[in-house]
């Protein structure tokens, strides 16, 4: 990724992490204070179907040397496939944005009160309070489950809980909604956005790619905790040729082995926030 206009040397941003109101550990006071103490000049909060950790970080953050880029980590699945689309300079009052915000809030519970259910079919009597309360405000998801079974004795760690009762092969998994990523991609960009591929890893088929390219997809995220150098190759030479913006960041959450030696060394140039700004004004 080459450093352009809009950014000087050695400038970085990290364009994707996660905050308490989603599945990370940290409030975005935190993730603010972090970033700051790592030399960042951008952050970008991207939770997971919700919009209030970046809510809350625009009304905090004062006078802080960082900006916050507005972002969205969308939850997409078709069939059998799962995808994820980052939306960059939205609007986090759009209402169409909201009504998806609000669907999803719902949806979460209902998957909640499903995996519950089927725990305590299997004689594991854990509450949707206890998940609830595990996922401290913010929207509750498997990973609250996991961390429940945890401290209740049923798994020993959050990664044993997944592949024992909450992965997708395990006896207490319960699927998502369906939403496709063209339905994502259009609602990033009613929300005055840009759309980006999250963390495409080895998912992702040229096929595919185009047909979400042509629903207009902006990017596709090549730096990644999951994407070893082959991979950020392969990213940044597709990137090239369908004329994509290339992105990237550490997707902290703060609750994984990894997410510190990750946070500040996962990085992008500014430039790439300029670019994505340009192409949500486009929008």
């Amino acid at each position: 990724m080459n450093l352009n206009k809009g950014g000087r040397a050695g400038e970085q941003a990290d364009l994707h992490v996660h905050s308490t109101f989603s599945d990370g550990a940290l409030a975005p006071a935190d993730l603010i204070a972090k970033a700051v103490e790592c030399g960042l000049q951008a952050l970008a909060i991207t939770d997971h179907d919700t919009t209030e950790g970046v809510r809350e970080a625009l009304t905090i953050k004062g006078n802080a040397p960082l900006e916050i880029v507005p972002g969205i980590e969308i939850s997409c699945r078709e069939g059998s496939s799962e995808f994820h689309l980052l939306g960059y300079f939205i609007d986090i009052d759009n209402p169409y944005l909201q009504r998806y915000v609000r669907f999803c809030e719902g949806a979460r519970l209902q998957r909640i009160q499903r995996i519950v259910g089927q725990l305590n079919g299997l004689n594991i009597p854990i509450t949707e309070q206890q998940v609830l309360d595990q996922s401290g405000g913010g929207i509750a998801g498997r990973l609250h489950v996991a961390q429940v079974l945890v401290a209740e004795g049923y798994a020993r760690t959050v990664k044993g809980a997944f592949n024992h009762y909450l992965g997708e092969s395990a006896p207490a998994f319960s699927g998502k909604w369906e939403f496709a990523v063209a339905d994502a991609i259009k609602l990033i960009k009613l929300s005055g956005g840009a759309a980006v591929l999250a963390h495409p890893g080895k998912m992702v088929s040229s096929k595919r790619l185009y047909m979400m390219i042509r629903a207009g997809l902006d990017g596709i995220e090549v730096v990644h905790p999951s994407h070893n150098r082959r991979m950020q190759q392969h990213y940044s030479s597709l990137a090239a040729r369908y004329r994509l913006l290339t992105t990237g960041g550490s997707d902290f959450h703060g609750n994984r082995a990894f997410d510190e030696s990750n946070f500040g060394r996962l990085t992008v140039p500014y430039q790439s926030v300029v670019q994505l700004q340009e192409a949500a004004k486009k929008e």
